[in-house]
């Protein structure tokens, strides 16, 4: 599925559409479809985005919070936590998907988003992947026109993260 999507963005050209979303909606929806999977390794989900709105395409950012969720209960060793968390700095949201898996040495941090170093690794409890998710996530990160940085380190976790205008809650205006 991945490398599916991945191949569509790559021939697409047009331009997209960013709207106001709710992000804390979309993480309840990504927390919700990671739950079975993550039941079953007995890892904790969580996502604290409570009334944070931000500027993107809805299905983009759903599909990068999907991505990122499944990767880290793939990397997360039963009992470990995986959280989606948003803050809100000025006009930005920083956006952060935060597990306590296994982590990565840095020299596997340098290779993630580099096409010709695909290498699909099998997750704490055997599972395999296309090794094209991470590639998914980064490119549609910079089609919503920022970045996705990643911080690692080996058995303590991993921290994906990026930045999206924010959309500041709208005030009911007083009445005359």
């Amino acid at each position: 599925e991945s490398l599916f999507a991945w191949a569509s963005l790559q021939m697409d050209t047009t331009a997209i559409s960013l709207v106001d979303v709710d992000l804390e909606e979309i993480a309840r929806e990504t927390v919700r479809g990671a739950a079975a999977a993550a039941t079953e390794k007995s890892i904790s989900l969580f996502a604290n985005c409570t009334g944070i709105q931000v500027r993107a395409h809805r299905d983009m950012l759903a599909a990068v919070l999907r991505n990122l969720v499944t990767n880290a209960v793939k990397f997360t060793l039963p009992g470990g936590k995986i959280t989606i968390t948003a803050c809100r700095h000025s006009d930005f949201v920083e956006i952060e998907v935060t597990d306590t898996g296994v982590g990565m040495p840095p020299n596997k941090i340098s290779d993630l988003f580099k096409l010709d170093q695909r290498t699909s690794a099998k997750g704490t409890a055997g599972e395999r992947g296309s090794g094209f998710g991470l590639l998914l996530c980064r490119d549609l990160v910079e089609r919503l026109g920022t970045e996705l940085t990643v911080c690692s380190a080996v058995n303590h976790g991993t921290t994906f993260r990026f930045m999206l205008a924010g959309i500041l809650a709208r005030e009911e205006s007083p009445a005359e």
